[in-house]
């Protein structure tokens, strides 16, 4: 059998271990020096009572598989919050539309083309979205730090909000995209307004 090589804390090769007394190895992280070993090493130190190998790679294939359905779940929760984001951006956009319908006539009649007018309902929601993106991700990356900080030493994986994750970056386009969604039928009813039937009915 290919021999292991111990990590850190022990010698090399079969010389024993040196422990102070009253200590003892409850866990052991080996390197191989051949994949052979990988199969051999585990299957017999399961043989051995009271022992027991783990393969980091193959765990952590365990872990997702118990928590996939979390992950999905955690997805679809993300997908929700997204349309009711934008539901809300077109209700907010459409009655801004329809308290401000008299003032869009005003601008018509001052020279406003009707494609200026929808460009700047466009524009307006493009400010909201992508601004509240980045509040949300600056809020989200706070949460993240000051989370890792109350639990430093508490777990061996380093957690840090200050790090910039490039999936993230997805925020901005899927902000632009429901921007422009929620846009999209109030800047239709301004570029359709009828100048004279909205001045005619005064405020």
């Amino acid at each position: 059998m290919d021999q292991a090589k111990p990590e850190s804390g022990t010698r090399r090769g079969r010389e024993a271990i040196e422990l102070p007394p009253g200590e003892e190895i409850t866990a052991l992280l080996i390197r191989y020096r051949s994949p052979l070993a990988v199969g051999r090493l585990a299957r017999e130190v399961n043989a051995v009572p009271n022992l027991q190998a783990a393969q980091p790679a193959t765990e952590m294939a365990r872990l997702l598989d118990l928590f996939r359905f979390l992950l999905v779940a955690l997805q679809a929760l993300a997908l929700l919050v997204v349309l009711v984001a934008a539901l809300g951006m077109f209700v907010t956009l459409y009655q801004a539309l329809e308290n401000r319908r008299y003032d869009i006539a005003v601008l018509r009649t001052l020279g406003a083309t009707r494609g200026k007018v929808s460009l700047m309902l466009i524009g307006e929601a493009l400010a909201v979205a992508l601004g509240a993106a980045a509040v949300g991700m600056l809020i989200g990356h706070l949460a993240v730090e000051g989370l890792a900080r109350l639990a430093s030493g508490a777990t061996p994986v380093p957690v840090t909000g200050l790090a910039l994750v490039p999936q993230t970056l997805w925020v901005w386009p899927l902000a632009v995209i429901v921007a422009l969604m929620a846009a999209a039928l109030p800047a239709w009813r301004a570029y359709r307004t009828d100048v004279s039937a909205v001045l005619s009915k005064g405020r």
